[in-house]
């Protein structure tokens, strides 16, 4: 699963978005989330998630694969 991912400067995982933010395609719209002032982006792939798991949940997802 691709997922698109904010940190804080200071590391913490501040959003997370299904697919990679530099998957568009032309001519399709789309919305993405983007780092703000001394945020950093990061696009990762990481093993499948049930689709009933809670927001923090995929929040600590992300930050378990940013971090191994």
């Amino acid at each position: 699963m691709k997922l698109t991912v904010i940190t804080s400067e200071s590391g913490d995982v501040v959003a997370v978005q299904y697919g990679h933010a530099s998957d568009r395609q032309e001519g399709i719209a789309h919305a993405t989330i983007t780092a703000g002032p001394g945020q950093q982006l990061h696009e990762v792939d990481v093993p499948e998630v049930s689709d009933s798991i809670s927001a923090q949940e995929l929040l600590d997802h992300a930050a378990a694969h940013l971090n191994a």
